[in-house]
C-alpha cells in the first residue's frame, strides 16, 4: 500500500482531501491517519490551520509533496476509487486457507458465568452428540476438505461446549482424540474452564500431537469470582489458577491460551492484582502459557440478563489496554490484541516499528475467511460460536447426511467489495461489512450493514497516542 505511484501535481493543479481520511484536531496540532494505506502524519502550528482552510498553495514544497505521495491529497474523486480499486486487487483476494472446525460436544455447562455468550442454551434441554454424530462430523469433515482441496494442510479443530470437560464427555472425547491419532492430527484445542480437567488427564496424554486448553480469567480475584461461577454462587478463580498449575505438570504435550476478558468493571488495580498472583504461579514466564486480552461482547440481539450496562464500549477498549500496559511492566505487547478495532493494535505496532505494514481487511472476520463450521449438538451447523442454537442462522446439517443451506452460500461468498453502503464509506477497509451476526440480528439481513464505532474509537486512540507523544510531527 506504500508504493504506489502518483502524478506530481503543480501548484495550479486543483487538490482536494482524500475522501479516506480521518482527522483528529489537537490544539497546536491536526493528526491525519489515512484509511487505506494506514499512513499517520501530523501536522502542526501555522500549518495546522492552513490544513483546515485547505489554502493547500500556501504549503511549503516539502510539505506538498508529503501529502501528495502519501495520498493525503488527491486530484479528484477518480484518484480515491482508483486507490480503492488497487487495494480490492492487491488484498481482496482471498488465498486458499484451511478454516477452523468447532465441535460442540453438549449444550451443558457446569458454571453460571454472569455474561456467557450463549446463557441462551441454560434453558434449553440438554443435548450431548453421540459416537455416531461423531463419526458423522468426521466423515463430513473430510468432505468439505476434498471439496476444497485443503489437501496439503490439517484443520484445527477445537472442542466447545457448553462445558466439554464434564465427565458425562470423557467416553466421547476419548473417542475423538482416538479418531485425530488415526487420521495423523497434530494439533487440537478445548475450551474449558478446566475444572474438570483432572478427570481427562489419562485420556489427553494419548494424544500424539500438542494441544491447547483455551481458559478464561476475569480480572482480579474479586472480579473473576464474581463473573465465573459455580451455580450455588461460589467462584472459580484459585481451582482455575491450580488446574492450570496441574496441565502444565501433568499434560506434556499440553499449552495454556489465556484469556483474560474485560468489562467495564476492570480497572489497573485488579489488573495489577492479577498479574501478581500469575507472576506468584510463575505463569508470566512459562513458555507454555500464552496470555492476551480480550473483550466481552455480543454480536447477536441476546445480551445475558443484568450484563447490558456492563459492556466496555469498543473506542474504550485500547485506549485502557495500552494504559494498563504503561502501568503495568508485565504486560507485554503480545498481550494487547481483541476486539472488532483490532486493527488499531496494528497501527501501533508500525508507529513503534517502522518495518510494520498495516494492510487493509477486505477479507472479513474468520467465520467469513477462512471460515468457519461450528458442528452443534441439535445437528445443525453454524458459522459462528455467536449464534450457534439461534434459529436462522443455521447453514447446514450433518446428522444424517451433510448438506448445506442457502444461507451457507452467503457466508462463504459475502463480499465487502459488493455493499454500496460500505463502499461509499471511508471506513470500508477497517470494519469490512461489519459483523455478519450483528447485520441479521439487528439490521435483518447479513448485507444490512450494522456500523460500529469505528469513528469514536479512532478518536480515543489517536488522542490517546497523541498524549503519549508517539507521532513525528512535521
Amino acid at each position: 500500500m506504500h508504493n504506489y505511484k502518483y502524478k506530481t501535481m503543480s501548484r495550479e493543479t486543483l487538490m482536494k482531501k482524500t475522501k479516506y481520511i480521518f482527522e483528529k484536531k489537537e490544539v497546536n496540532v491536526v493528526i491525519l491517519l489515512h484509511l487505506l494505506t494506514f499512513e499517520i502524519i501530523t501536522i502542526q502550528y501555522e500549518y495546522r490551520n492552513l490544513w483546515i482552510d485547505e489554502k493547500w498553495e500556501e504549503f511549503p514544497e516539502d510539505l506538498l509533496k508529503i501529502l501528495l505521495e502519501k495520498r493525503f491529497l488527491v486530484a479528484c474523486d477518480e484518484d480515491d476509487c482508483n486507490l480503492l480499486k488497487m487495494a480490492y486487487q492487491k488484498f481482496g483476494k482471498n488465498k486458499l486457507k484451511v478454516p477452523n472446525i468447532v465441535i460442540y460436544l453438549t449444550n451443558e455447562c457446569n458454571l453460571r458465568c454472569s455474561y456467557c455468550y450463549s446463557g441462551y442454551e441454560n434453558d434449553k434441554k440438554i443435548e450431548n452428540i453421540t459416537k455416531n454424530d461423531i463419526d458423522k462430523i468426521f466423515n463430513s469433515i473430510d468432505i468439505i476438505y476434498q471439496q476444497g482441496n485443503y489437501l496439503k494442510e490439517k484443520p484445527i479443530i477445537s472442542l466447545f461446549g457448553g462445558e466439554p470437560l464434564l465427565l458425562s464427555n470423557k467416553d466421547n472425547i476419548d473417542y475423538i482424540i482416538k479418531k485425530l491419532n488415526k487420521k495423523n492430527y497434530d494439533y487440537f484445542e478445548i475450551v474449558t474452564n478446566l475444572i474438570n480437567v483432572r478427570l481427562f488427564e489419562d485420556i489427553i496424554n494419548n494424544f500424539s500431537g500438542e494441544m491447547s486448553f483455551r481458559v478464561t480469567i476475569n480480572g482480579d480475584e474479586q472480579l473473576h469470582n464474581n463473573m465465573r461461577k459455580f451455580p450455588n454462587g461460589k467462584g472459580t478463580y484459585k481451582t482455575t489458577f491450580k488446574n492450570i498449575h496441574f496441565v502444565l505438570n501433568n499434560i506434556e504435550n499440553a499449552t495454556i491460551d489465556l484469556t483474560i476478558l474485560i468489562d467495564n468493571q476492570i480497572n489497573v488495580q485488579k489488573v495489577k492484582s492479577l498479574f501478581c498472583d500469575l507472576e506468584e504461579y510463575g505463569f508470566l514466564d512459562n513458555s507454555r502459557i500464552r496470555i492476551r486480552f480480550g473483550h466481552i461482547q455480543f454480536r447477536s440481539n441476546y445480551v445475558c440478563s443484568g450484563f447490558e450496562n456492563r459492556v466496555l464500549d469498543v473506542s474504550k477498549y485500547y485506549p485502557m489496554l495500552f494504559d494498563f500496559a504503561k502501568k503495568i511492566p508485565n504486560i507485554t505487547d503480545n498481550m494487547i490484541k481483541g476486539s472488532s478495532m483490532y486493527i488499531l493494535k496494528e497501527i501501533y505496532q508500525s508507529l513503534i516499528d517502522n518495518e510494520k505494514v498495516v494492510v487493509p481487511n477486505f477479507t472479513g472476520c474468520g467465520a467469513v475467511y477462512p471460515g468457519r463450521y461450528c458442528f452443534f449438538t441439535d445437528g445443525k451447523i453454524y458459522p459462528c460460536f455467536d449464534c450457534v442454537g439461534m434459529d436462522g442462522f443455521e447453514i447446514g446439517e450433518y446428522r444424517e447426511n451433510l448438506i448445506f443451506y442457502e444461507e451457507y452460500l452467503k457466508w462463504k461468498n459475502f463480499r465487502v467489495s459488493e455493499l454500496e453502503k460500505c463502499n461509499n464509506c471511508k471506513f470500508v477497509a477497517v470494519c469490512n461489512g461489519g459483523c455478519l451476526i450483528s447485520n441479521k440480528s439487528k439490521e435483518g439481513s447479513l448485507y444490512n450493514v450494522h456500523c460500529e464505532k469505528v469513528a469514536e474509537s479512532f478518536e480515543s486512540i489517536l488522542d490517546y497516542w497523541y498524549k503519549e507523544g508517539m507521532f513525528n510531527e512535521i
